[in-house]
């Protein structure tokens, strides 16, 4: 759920990318990603409406039908065609779902961005809640579960962070310190043209990475797409065979690291 095995050359990316045979899919701008979320918001509305007071039961029924409705396969790195297509999705796609309907309910909506991974925080009237997209059938959290689990996380990732840390290939790459950034729910589409390019980069577009970076910059400045904006700038690949030959060796090695410690990428 954490770890996405192309955690490419940055240990940058999140658990979407970008698929080759797509290519540049813009983001939509409307408040729906998908076909069909502004009637399913328009229903939950009016559920809203006639049960009152009823916070806990609507935060939990909504995760259920919302998923149900739209996030039918976890699969990583899904591109926006494929969540529009059939529901598949990840862990940005399925935030930006499950956020977009929160939010229009009145919820104040945080993502959390880590190294490796993007989830939900909702704060309501009475408590809060964490929501995990890539986990359909326990995705909600409250109160102070939700905070011993947003611990556990956080964690989590610390610990998957100091391994990749520790390898000296990834040394060269990685952001210079944990990624634990909080942003409004817009945020996920620079995170998602974001992982589009380091798809690109990995395909040896690098042009068209620096076009969909600068794309996503414009919603989002986390410190890893900083990181990479300089490096796309300041560094011309193609006449840098090693730099290159190290960025795949350390994907290799990044991977094996991971399953040593037990931590499996998917």
């Amino acid at each position: 759920m954490l770890i996405l095995k192309w955690a490419i050359y940055i240990s940058f990316l999140l658990c979407l990318g970008a698929n080759p045979v797509f290519g540049f899919v813009h983001v939509q701008e409307s408040a729906a990603p998908v076909p069909g979320l502004n009637k399913h918001i328009e229903l939950w509305q009016r559920r809203q409406d006639k049960n009152p007071g009823q916070e806990r039961w609507l935060v939990e029924q909504v995760y259920l039908h919302t998923h149900q409705r739209f996030l039918a396969t976890y699969q990583n790195g899904a591109p926006l065609s494929d969540l529009y297509a059939s529901g598949k999705y990840d862990c940005v796609t399925g935030s930006w779902v499950l956020g977009t309907v929160y939010e229009a309910l009145g919820f104040k909506v945080t993502v959390h961005e880590l190294n490796f991974h993007v989830f939900l925080w909702i704060d309501g009237e009475r408590r809060s809640y964490l929501i995990e997209s890539t986990a359909p059938n326990e995705g909600v959290w409250i109160g102070k579960r939700a905070h011993q689990q947003l611990v556990q996380i956080r964690q989590q990732d610390s610990i998957a962070w100091a391994i990749v840390k520790q390898n000296p290939l990834t040394a060269h790459f990685l952001v210079a310190t944990c990624i634990q950034n909080e942003y409004n729910l817009s945020a996920l589409r620079g995170l998602y043209y974001y992982n589009q390019a380091i798809w690109a980069f990995d395909r040896r577009e690098y042009d068209m990475a620096h076009h969909l970076l600068q794309q996503g910059m414009e919603y989002c400045r986390s410190k890893r797409m900083k990181s990479f904006m300089y490096m796309l700038t300041n560094v011309r690949w193609e006449s840098m065979p090693e730099e290159k030959r190290m960025a795949e060796q350390f994907v290799r090695q990044y991977v094996a690291d991971l399953k040593s410690e037990g931590l499996t990428p998917q």
